[in-house]
């Protein structure tokens, strides 16, 4: 299992964790004013590729 699902919606990502790592590390690493909808983390897909790699960084998976 991934520790973070992403979502293709096209014009926005949703980043939805899937472990207990996965939601820490998007705690500790996203924003907390980040827009939050169907139980993941929207994000610009503009932005997507620095957060994957910045988890993929730290050792995990992601999916999507």
């Amino acid at each position: 299992m991934p520790d973070i699902q992403i979502n293709n919606h096209s014009s926005i990502l949703i980043f939805v964790p899937r472990t207990e790592t996965g939601m820490e590390w998007m705690h500790e690493n996203l924003p907390s004013s980040a827009m939050r909808w169907a139980g993941g983390i929207v994000v610009e897909p503009r932005y997507a590729a620095d957060i994957v790699n910045g988890a993929i960084e730290d050792g995990l998976q992601v999916e999507g």
